[in-house]
């Protein structure tokens, strides 16, 4: 049908309708997307599903296990976090679960770190009732809380195996007064574009940011930073939507961004810096800011941030469990 309308409608026409028609589909394309994640996500009791519920458990426990790294440590904090923890875990019921766990396990180390520094939690205890308490002072796993990483132990990254460099990267939000050397990013960068993309096309983009008044005008946009002294270094990873050729692509474009992602943090691992990934998941407001500040027109997808600096001589990182390969696998 194609090959016919193509041999008897003129070439300028033919293009005029297949663009109509590709927009049609695209319309079509975005309204099922938006139907199935409207219909799957969960906030405030929107999804009662087990992997929703899970999803909010580990989400509260993370926020723990932050404030348990944070090197300016406050006592007390997480009052909310405890609070969403508690009902998060009485829906999930699932005391053998590796996410109920692993809660039980960040909840001990809040309390085992306040116990050691004397500071009266009585008030937080009692958000979380006595029974919790009591569960999680009994849990004998130490899944969740805190590590302390040594700067020394990265000093040979570039000898190790995939496997030692891949298990041993942690994020890490805080970083040493040291110049950072700029040529290791640009290294971290070029081993990164050897990541597989959508028919070579290589979508991904690096800004490298230098600029400490824009550092800051940037990270108070996100908003996820918030605690945390400015990094010495803010890196912005983006995809060019202008490389993709179809509506059925519309989704390449966070995929190879992803990708390339990774490929970057282990770059940096391997490299010998620190570094954390920081969402870009805008308000329109906030990306309209965003864009102007940096000046990125809209062809351009927002993938993620990365805070880039060197470690410290010690590093306290959030443990952050990961799922037994068991538990995501599924044979068909």
């Amino acid at each position: 049908m194609k090959q016919l309308l193509k041999t008897y409608i003129p070439k300028p026409l033919f293009y005029v309708l297949r663009g109509m028609v590709d927009k049609i589909r695209a319309y079509a394309a975005y309204r099922y997307d938006r139907k199935r994640f409207i219909k799957h996500y969960g906030y405030g009791g929107r999804s009662d599903s087990r992997i929703n519920t899970e999803a909010h458990v580990i989400f509260h426990t993370h926020q723990i296990e932050k404030g348990l790294s944070h090197v300016d440590f406050r006592d007390g904090f997480g009052k909310e976090a405890l609070r969403n923890l508690k009902v998060s875990l009485a829906k999930l019921r699932n005391h053998d679960s590796t996410v109920y766990v692993a809660a039980l396990s960040a909840i001990k180390a809040y309390l085992d770190v306040h116990e050691g520094r004397e500071y009266d939690i009585s008030e937080h205890k009692a958000i979380l009732g006595a029974e919790l308490v009591a569960e999680a002072s009994k849990c004998d796993s130490n899944v969740s809380g805190y590590s302390v990483i040594r700067k020394s132990s990265k000093l040979n990254n570039e000898k190790k195996n995939f496997k030692e460099l891949f298990e041993n990267r942690y994020t890490v939000r805080e970083f040493s007064d040291e110049p950072v050397d700029v040529t290791k990013i640009y290294k971290a960068i070029d081993i990164s574009t050897k990541t597989p993309t959508v028919c070579n096309r290589q979508s991904f983009r690096v800004v490298v940011i230098k600029d400490k008044e824009k550092i800051k005008q940037l990270l108070q946009i996100q908003n996820g930073f918030r605690g945390y002294a400015c990094p010495p270094i803010l890196a912005l990873v983006l995809t060019d939507a202008q490389a993709f050729r179809a509506v059925t692509e519309r989704n390449n474009q966070y995929i190879d961004g992803g990708s390339f992602m990774m490929s970057f943090l282990l770059g940096l691992e391997y490299v010998g810096l620190a570094a954390c990934p920081l969402n870009t998941m805008f308000s329109i407001k906030g990306e309209e800011e965003t864009r102007k500040i940096l000046g990125i027109t809209d062809n351009y997808n927002f993938i993620s941030y990365v805070a880039i600096g060197n470690f410290m001589d010690k590093n306290k990182v959030a443990k952050s469990f990961r799922f037994p390969a068991k538990e995501i696998i599924v044979e068909i």
